[in-house]
C-alpha cells in the first residue's frame, strides 16, 4: 500500500512539474502584446512627424491601456505636438521585435526593442541631407493585464544606460 501512494505521489509532482514547465506564452498572448505595444510605439513616434498632425486634441494612442496608466501619461500627447510643431519630421517607421515575455494568469510583462527611423524634410533638403533620417533603438519592458479578454497596457519603462541621450519621442522618461 505504502508504494502506492509513494508511485501515485511521484507521478503526481512529475505531472504538476509537466504542466509547470509549460512551453510558455500562447501564440495568441504574443501576438496581441506585440500588437497592443507596436501600435503605443507606433502613435508615440508618429505624434511628432506632419502625419500626426491628425492627432491634435486627441489621446495618445489608439492602443489599449489601463485606466490609471493612461491618466498616468495624458500630458505625453500635448507635449509631443508640441515637439512637432517644430516641424523637424514627416514620417516615422517603427518596427517592434518581443525579446521576452512572462504571462502570469492575467498579467504579463514584456521585454521590446523598439527600433524607428525619423524621417526629415526632404522639401529644400541638399543632396547631402535628402531621405536623412534619425534612427534610434531603444529596449523597454511594458507590463499588462489582461482585460475582457484583450491586453491593456498598466506601464512602461526604458532599459536604457543613465544620460542616454534620448530621441524626440521620449517624454516622461
Amino acid at each position: 500500500m505504502l508504494r502506492r501512494v509513494r508511485g501515485m505521489a511521484m507521478m503526481a509532482g512529475l505531472l504538476l512539474l509537466a504542466v509547470g514547465c509549460g512551453s510558455g506564452p500562447s501564440k495568441q498572448d504574443s501576438e496581441s502584446v506585440q500588437a497592443v505595444v507596436s501600435q503605443y510605439l507606433k502613435d508615440r513616434a508618429t505624434r511628432v512627424t506632419d502625419e500626426g498632425t491628425a492627432m491634435n486634441g486627441k489621446p495618445l494612442t489608439t492602443a489599449r491601456l489601463d485606466p490609471d496608466f493612461a491618466v498616468g501619461i495624458e500630458t505625453h500627447a500635448k507635449k509631443l505636438d508640441e515637439r512637432r510643431a517644430a516641424g523637424t519630421h514627416t514620417r516615422a517607421e517603427v518596427e517592434v521585435t518581443l525579446t521576452s515575455l512572462e504571462v502570469t494568469g492575467e498579467l504579463a510583462k514584456a521585454a521590446v526593442t523598439d527600433n524607428t527611423k525619423l524621417y526629415l524634410p526632404s522639401g529644400g533638403a541638399t543632396a547631402a541631407n535628402r531621405g536623412a533620417k534619425q534612427d534610434y533603438s531603444l529596449k523597454r519592458v511594458f507590463t499588462l493585464k489582461r482585460e475582457g479578454g484583450e491586453w491593456a497596457i498598466t506601464g512602461t519603462w526604458l532599459e536604457e544606460p543613465p544620460g542616454k541621450k534620448l530621441p524626440i519621442t521620449e517624454v516622461g522618461f
